[in-house]
């Protein structure tokens, strides 16, 4: 009976351990805990390795190793650790923001990933470079990280080119829809300016038949920020508008494809959209014929030279 009614007079006195990580910082090995504080106060979101000498964990800035609690080996281990400073730099900085939420909601959203590569397996194969690093196999290490680094450029690229793509149809789709309003909505009386809005469409749909054939192509930087790549991606569309609108005042002009262009045929209009579609397709076709409309024009032709003389 003494030792029932002492127990709970003792127990509220203890903190439990689910509480203690959440208040009070991590200073040894053992007392680091999922969604606790590591000791410069950053919540620890996941345990990636741990041992009696180390422990290695993840916080929302990346992923940082506790050393050992004896002071010899703890200096070495961060000797160690220092040699792999350049190389975790740059996969710090290619890896995704972890996510402070609780254990539940963050394993409902690791379900689902744009990558066939999950988020979890990079920060695990980083982690274990991290420790072959610490028990003395250095290039191990750099071979591990060399295989993380090139997993997260090559993801960095194809989530460019996917903005790229997806900014192209964006801007697509919008002139599609305008052109589809002065078509059936408020139809424009046959004049020129009706054509007009069907070359920039045709241009439109050229340069994002250029683009979707070449995305894979595309070298995108792993470092640029998701609306510059959306950026660059409406700016394609835009020189292949203006491509368009270029060819079609030369032809209106009787400039270029001559007597191709002489206003006998219906058949003419359909041509006309072709030679849109191809100017905003090919980034180089207007650059070429302006350049051979300046040539002629610069160097008169045999006729013109004797009817000078």
């Amino acid at each position: 009976m003494t030792t029932d009614s002492a127990s709970p007079a003792v127990a509220p006195e203890m903190p439990s351990s689910a509480e203690r990580p959440s208040r009070v910082p991590a200073r040894h090995v053992g007392d680091y805990r999922v969604g606790g504080v590591d000791k410069r106060g950053r919540k620890v979101i996941d345990i990636l390795w741990s041992t009696k000498d180390f422990v290695i964990f993840r916080h929302a800035r990346g992923i940082s190793p506790h050393f050992s609690d004896d002071d010899d080996t703890s200096r070495e281990q961060a000797g160690r650790y220092m040699r792999l400073g350049p190389d975790l730099s740059r996969i710090n900085a290619l890896l995704p923001q972890a996510e402070e939420g609780n254990q539940e909601s963050s394993s409902a959203t690791r379900s689902w990933s744009f990558f066939h590569t999950p988020n979890d397996f990079l920060y695990r194969e980083t982690a274990r470079a991290i420790a072959n690093a610490l028990t003395g196999d250095h290039q191990r290490a750099i071979e591990v990280l060399a295989f993380v680094e090139a997993r997260l450029i090559a993801r960095r690229r194809a989530q460019g080119q996917f903005q790229y793509l997806l900014a192209c149809m964006g801007t697509l789709a919008v002139i599609a829809l305008v052109a589809f309003v002065f078509e059936f909505f408020l139809p424009l009386p046959p004049t020129p300016w009706r054509d007009f809005v069907r070359v920039v469409a045709c241009g439109a749909a050229g340069g994002f038949l250029s683009v979707a054939i070449g995305i894979r192509k595309l070298d995108i930087d792993p470092d640029t920020r998701w609306w510059v790549n959306c950026y660059y991606g409406v700016i394609r569309l835009t020189i292949a508008i203006v491509s368009a609108i270029v060819i079609y005042f030369l032809i209106r002009a009787k400039l270029v494809l001559q007597p191709l262009f002489t206003g006998a045929s219906i058949n003419e209009s359909f041509a006309l959209y072709a030679f849109a579609a191809a100017a905003g397709f090919s980034e180089t076709l207007i650059p070429n014929i302006l350049r051979r409309t300046e040539e002629r024009n610069a160097s008169p032709s045999k006729e013109d030279s004797l009817r000078s003389q």
